[in-house]
């Protein structure tokens, strides 16, 4: 973006031309005593036990957000875990229930429109928030709020690379997360493995949280 912003300057421009970044990020860390007492209710109000894999998309279903590659990748993941539940979060009409009832006729599904009030408590139920973009110049500088939300509520971030930024915040701090274009085989360890030390995810998902998207912090940076 500054590249490009740079190309429009005049050249006596650029000297004092100064750029802020500040990344949709959020206000407070949930902390792991919320978000494990948040799990274990949502959960209980859904009737999954502790080691379902939970798997949500949470938005608008705008055309961008891409739900209709998400929902087949569920249908993949469907085909390859026993005890999977699928949440979306988001608005809902006739058409869209019946699409969902169609793609997954066990019904290990849930949809609901959130108040804002109830967001965090049903996202921290969750284990894996799938984010989707087209690969585009917007989304190669974008930072989209859903990112820090799902890592917020501890949840394993499943996405594409059209987005680089919060990719390369993942990689650079040792967050482990799921790659959609890469083979699905290859996602299930890390799936499990979280599971396996839910906790100690919790934990390096919170130190992110602090360190890059708390906006108290990244603001105090610029000062």
């Amino acid at each position: 973006m500054k590249l490009y912003c740079y190309a429009f300057l005049k050249k006596n421009m650029k000297t004092n031309f100064k750029i802020y970044k500040v990344r949709c990020g959020i206000n407070e860390v949930i902390s792991t005593e919320k978000k494990i007492l948040w799990r274990n209710k949502i959960r209980e109000l859904w009737g999954i036990e502790e080691d379902t894999v939970v798997m949500v998309f949470s938005g608008y279903r705008m055309p961008w957000q891409n739900i209709d590659t998400i929902i087949e990748t569920f249908k993949n993941y469907d085909k390859k875990i026993d005890k999977i539940y699928f949440a979306f979060f988001c608005n809902i009409d006739e058409e869209f229930k019946n699409k969902i009832k169609c793609a997954f006729p066990d019904g290990n599904y849930y949809l609901k429109f959130l108040k804002f009030e109830e967001y965090f408590e049903y996202l921290s139920a969750c284990d894996l928030g799938f984010l989707v973009r087209d690969y585009n110049i917007t989304n190669k500088v974008a930072f989209p709020n859903k990112f820090s939300d799902y890592l917020n509520a501890g949840l394993m971030i499943a996405m594409n690379k059209a987005v680089p930024e919060p990719f390369r915040l993942l990689e650079e701090n040792n967050i482990p997360y799921i790659n959609i274009e890469e083979n699905l085989n290859n996602n299930l360890e890390q799936i499990k493995e979280r599971h396996k030390n839910l906790l100690t995810y919790y934990g390096i998902s919170e130190s992110l949280c602090t360190n890059e998207l708390l906006y108290s912090k990244q603001i105090r940076s610029l000062i």
